[in-house]
């Protein structure tokens, strides 16, 4: 297999009225200012030859075998194609990227923690183009966060909810258990460790202690780079958590801002709890949240300001129930200027 370094290009043009580049229907919402949207990398190249695109900086590689495209009627592609792929790493990158961040299984609603989540699209001639019936991509995909018990999901084509593609498994590390300097315990999965275990560093005190392979910790036996997860469709795919929502409570809201000012016809909210890696959209007049979250809310007025309600203010309203509250939010589109100043804030790491 020919081993081809494509042709790269950070692009900064954005889907007009959606930041994701997957297929499917384009929403009619507001749109959100391209400084809020994550870019995408384009790669052109040749359908006939086995690819592998190297991605970011961290070790993300595309496996693209040869003849894996066709176009709408089924025909094989033989020209130059091109490939966008555009990731999400952190809470302030998926804030303002309409991608659902909700799971729906056996009729119960669970919430995703995410560990990484990308789109990829393939186009010829600027229209989209599809995997071949009989073909599949291969990633190997570089986790952003550690996260435990995750799984690989891709999203609907109608966003509807996501399938879940495969399951995710840790590596077996060996653990061994010593108190007052005797083993008595050894394991391959942290499940299997006594209740009173921790983790210290090695300075010589080993009582009551937990010492783990090279390179591990309890809860954080993922590789870094989870090899071979097959793609069998272009979309939006997550290395996700999924966990119920607790203190659940159905908020109405109304906003004003410091100056006791309605803010009136708010177009679009995201809520970020920062206790997880991700952003929830909703109608701004109706939302449903953790009541104990630590929750940020971020509304983009009709007239494009950012407002956004403070860490720690949430929590200052005491919010124990469902019903109609006001927030006061600031206005930090001077100070918010795009998903970096998003993450400073947020103290999340880039």
């Amino acid at each position: 297999a020919l081993l081809l370094i494509a042709f790269i290009t950070s692009c900064q043009n954005k889907v007009e009225n959606s930041n994701t580049i997957t297929k499917g229907e384009i929403r009619e919402r507001f749109k959100i200012p391209s400084e809020f949207l994550v870019d995408y990398l384009s790669f052109e190249i040749n359908p006939n030859l086995d690819t592998v695109l190297s991605i970011g900086q961290n070790g993300t590689k595309l496996h693209i075998p040869q003849n894996a495209f066709v176009d709408k009627n089924g025909e094989l592609i033989e020209s130059l194609v091109t490939i966008k792929f555009q990731e999400y790493t952190n809470s302030a990158e998926i804030a303002f990227s309409n991608i659902p961040m909700t799971y729906r299984k056996n009729s119960e609603d669970f919430c995703f923690n995410s560990s990484g989540m990308f789109s990829i699209l393939g186009t010829y001639q600027n229209q989209e183009i599809q995997i071949a019936e009989n073909k599949f991509l291969t990633i190997d995909y570089y986790l952003a966060k550690q996260n435990l018990d995750i799984d690989f999901y891709q999203l609907k084509d109608d966003s509807s909810n996501w399938d879940l593609i495969a399951e995710i498994n840790e590596n077996p590390v060996q653990i061994i258990q010593i108190v007052d300097d005797v083993v008595i315990e050894e394991a391959w999965n942290d499940d299997d460790i006594l209740d009173n275990s921790v983790i210290i560093e090695d300075d010589g005190n080993r009582t009551n202690a937990t010492l783990l392979a090279e390179g591990a910790d309890v809860g954080h036996t993922y590789p870094d780079i989870i090899k071979g997860l097959n793609i069998s469709n272009f979309g939006v795919y997550n290395c996700d958590q999924i966990y119920r929502l607790p203190n659940r409570v159905n908020i109405i809201a109304e906003y004003e801002d410091e100056f006791g000012k309605k803010i009136n016809n708010p177009k679009i909210l995201s809520l970020i709890d920062l206790n997880y890696n991700g952003a929830f959209s909703f109608d701004p007049n109706k939302f449903t949240c953790d009541s104990k979250g630590n929750n940020v809310l971020l509304i983009f007025s009709e007239t494009g300001e950012l407002f956004l309600l403070e860490k720690g203010q949430f929590e200052k309203m005491k919010i124990n129930e469902s019903g109609e509250y006001s927030f006061v939010m600031k206005n930090v589109t001077d100070s918010i200027k795009n998903t970096k100043d998003l993450a400073i804030y947020l103290g999340i790491e880039i």
